[in-house]
């Protein structure tokens, strides 16, 4: 039997916070088919989880977590053929769209999502990714508000679109690879990107998602542009210190630096037994996919060091060096976190250097992609990480490369100053994203914080109207004058004012 106070005060405090929250029906969607864009909002997902909110979660990545009654999970991986979709065209987004469009028709045509749309259900939230709009028509068919979450920065016209300033001279695409201040001819490229990123988003995607959404919602569904009224937050997975700074209206939030910071778990013992015998430390190398050249280059030079080193790679390896393990299946945090890890060689995604940083582990990036060159660009310089081109790997200069950041303590000491500066905020990210979430719901969306930008015509916004007046105030103050200074050379000419003296 159990003491009857005891159980009182387990249970009371839990009655209370059930009486005080206002539990909801969200409905989460999210469609890329790329691990990193489904693990990053999972703490997410599990704090709105354990504020009460019954939540349906439709993932190409389960969560695999059975202690949550109130949780529905629809995994639609089977839909989309991973190895076939390029990861490229999600990180671009809208230069090669073909692939995201494929992709989520196969996923909103998954039997338990279209059983799920029939069922006579209720949601008082959607939340989606802002770069799927088909799918904020989730919003439109439960007639509730829309909350959008990025793994990454916005591109600039996506912040143009939700009518937040993105001036192209100093917040230029953060894809491109220019730094403050940009040239002429910098700033016009900046230009040139925006506008044609916008031009071609209105001319040939807008009209492709409109035309998937009425496929699957029917003919008279509203237009993706409709649909965004529909948004009441975009919460941004962006740190300002590891990325852009730039004015944000408040519905765009950032919650960037340890959104996805998992609680510890103990390493196996095979792992940690190897990185505890290594006298001078352990590398961490977390390569994805590289090529075979690239990958002898990586484990011939981990292997002429004195440190053992963990490398997790999802293929095959024939022969590995002594001091090296291979592994397909290891938690990079509790690697990262362990006292005796010295470096981390990463590609650079968003979410492994926010873990580098959170766990203060000097970085070698081997950038594959866009958005890894931008996180290069915004922690090389800072100090706490060093770059090499994967292209053009050498094995004289990847091994140097690596020395020199285990062996030279101001990297290890340039990180720890970016730990504090990342993280030297009043409260976290997650409970930034949980109280927007519930903000949303107890205000049933966010139309009191709605900017009146988005009602004022584009010919208002760049002022148009009122530089054509004073170019209209100017040009005939100009045309007055010339007229008033030919008509006065005429009457010189025609002898007006001596025939005048000579009355006089």
């Amino acid at each position: 039997n159990k003491d009857p106070i005891m159980l009182y005060v387990n249970i009371v405090p839990v009655l209370l916070f059930l009486a005080n929250c206002d539990c909801a029906r969200i409905l989460i969607a999210i469609s890329s088919p790329f691990v990193e864009h489904q693990v990053t909002f999972q703490g997410l997902w599990r704090a709105l989880l354990g504020r009460g909110h019954a939540v349906t979660l439709l993932t190409t990545h389960s969560m695999n977590d059975k202690s949550y009654s109130h949780l529905q999970e629809i995994v639609w991986h089977e839909s989309v053929t991973l190895d076939k979709v390029d990861r490229e065209s999600f990180i671009s987004a809208y230069y090669n769209y073909d692939s995201v469009l494929k992709t989520l028709d196969s996923e909103l045509n998954h039997t338990k999502v279209i059983e799920l749309l029939n069922e006579d259900r209720e949601f008082d939230l959607v939340i989606t990714e802002y770069q799927a709009p088909v799918l904020y028509a989730l919003a439109e068919v439960y007639n509730c508000p829309l909350i959008l979450v990025s793994t990454t920065d916005l591109r600039s016209f996506m912040y143009y679109d939700l009518n937040n300033p993105s001036h192209s001279a100093y917040n230029p695409d953060f894809l491109l690879p220019y730094k403050h201040p940009l040239s002429f001819l910098e700033r016009f490229i900046s230009a040139g990107v925006l506008f044609a990123n916008k031009l071609y988003y209105n001319l040939i995607v807008a009209k492709q998602e409109t035309a998937l959404i009425r496929k699957h919602f029917g003919s008279k569904f509203p237009t993706v542009e409709d649909l965004r009224d529909r948004i009441s937050v975009v919460l941004v997975n962006q740190n300002p210190i590891l990325g852009h700074i730039r004015p944000l209206i408040p519905t765009i939030v950032s919650i960037g630096g340890a959104l996805n910071i998992q609680p510890p778990n103990f390493l196996p013992e095979e792992f940690d037994a190897f990185m505890r015998k290594s006298p001078s430390g352990v590398i961490y190398v977390n390569l994805g996919p590289v090529s075979s050249s690239a990958l002898r280059i990586i484990l011939k030079s981990l292997g002429e060091l004195s440190y053992n080193s963990i490398v997790r790679y999802d293929g095959e390896v024939k022969s590995e060096p002594e001091n090296v393990l291979v592994t397909q299946s290891v938690s990079q945090q509790d690697v990262l976190r362990h006292p005796n890890i010295k470096l981390f060689v990463t590609h650079g995604e968003l979410e492994a250097v926010e873990e580098a940083v959170y766990f203060k582990v000097p970085m070698l990036m081997l950038p594959m992609h866009r958005d890894q060159e931008a996180m290069v660009r915004s922690v090389v310089p800072r100090g706490a990480a060093l770059s090499l081109n994967i292209n053009s790997l050498k094995k004289k200069k990847f091994k140097a490369a690596m020395l020199d950041l285990l062996e030279n303590i101001e990297y290890r000491k340039k990180m720890m100053y970016l730990h504090e500066l990342v993280h030297d905020q009043p409260v976290g990210g997650l409970e930034v994203a949980v109280w927007w979430t519930d903000h949303v719901i107890r205000n049933k969306g966010t139309k009191h914080l709605k900017t009146q930008g988005q009602d004022i015509p584009l010919y208002q916004y760049l002022y148009l109207d009122v530089i054509g007046v004073l170019l209209f105030v100017f040009f005939t103050i100009l045309f007055l004058m010339y007229l008033a200074l030919k008509v006065s050379i005429y009457l010189i000419r025609r002898g007006f004012f001596q025939k005048k003296e000579k009355v006089q």
